[in-house]
């Protein structure tokens, strides 16, 4: 359990130093989209651990209301995020085709506009929002799960 769960926080590092890297290049587009494939796993294989019978999911005192809604939302994120990833590295996939056919080599924003297929500086920031709701989801995870424990642990105090 543990593995996968830092499995997907290393992806999402990924990603960080990615979009803090150097100006993206069409090498970087092509990494970046190996990453999100890496990312779309570790999601998937995340969602599926977590919600498992022996998950995390399943210590949560499903008794109380809010905390069962809380599971049910994020479970939902879950479904959500291989969505979006699965978005985002389609665009990646177009960047890297319409870089190939250009013979390009660096990816310049405003220059490629409004021929290039994609808005690039709207895709960077999809990405940059993407890592921070990743981020702040994991963070909710964790975060119900204290809770429900310091909740059960706390009743015979």
């Amino acid at each position: 359990m543990v593995r996968n769960k830092d499995v997907l926080t290393s992806r999402i590092e990924q990603l960080e130093w990615m979009l803090d890297s150097e100006f993206p290049s069409y090498e970087w587009a092509e990494r970046l989209e190996r990453t999100l494939g890496s990312v779309e796993r570790a999601l998937r294989r995340h969602a599926k651990e977590m919600e498992s019978s022996k998950g995390l999911f399943a210590e949560v005192d499903r008794t109380r209301p809010s905390l069962e809604r809380q599971v049910n939302q994020l479970k939902q994120q879950h479904r959500d995020f291989v969505d979006q990833v699965g978005g985002l590295r389609e665009q990646a996939r177009r960047i890297v085709a319409a870089l190939r056919e250009r013979g390009s080599v660096e990816l310049h924003c405003q220059s490629m506009q409004p021929a290039f297929p994609i808005d690039c500086t709207d895709f960077l920031q999809r990405l940059e929002q993407f890592v921070a709701v990743l981020q702040n989801h994991k963070k909710k995870e964790t975060n119900l799960v204290l809770e429900s424990v310091d909740t059960d642990i706390g009743v015979g105090d």
